[in-house]
């Protein structure tokens, strides 16, 4: 065999009808992410997740408060104790 032209070769329609057409599209990698740790992800697969985290934080914030002994409204704080008050000296008064 004699020495081919192989750029010639590679030219020729009958390898290139052959051949498979080139990929030349890159697929780019989807890094994973963890829903339980990622809040975006939790919400793509649950929305509800969004309203569920923010009843969690506010009550959350709503038990600090109670156990740092601050009401959410002193106003009705003090409405409960002087009925607490009143509803007490009834009782010891029957006696």
């Amino acid at each position: 065999m004699a020495v081919s032209d192989l750029s010639k070769l590679l030219k020729s329609e009958e390898l290139r009808k052959a051949l498979r057409a080139p990929n030349r599209k890159v697929s780019k990698a989807v890094r994973k992410t963890n829903p339980l740790k990622n809040v975006r992800t939790m919400v793509q697969l649950n929305p509800y997740a969004a309203v569920q985290k923010k009843n969690a934080q506010l009550i959350g914030e709503k038990r600090l408060r109670e156990k740092k002994g601050i009401k959410a409204n002193p106003a009705m704080a003090k409405r409960k104790n002087a009925m607490a008050k009143k509803a007490g000296k009834g009782k010891k008064g029957k006696k």
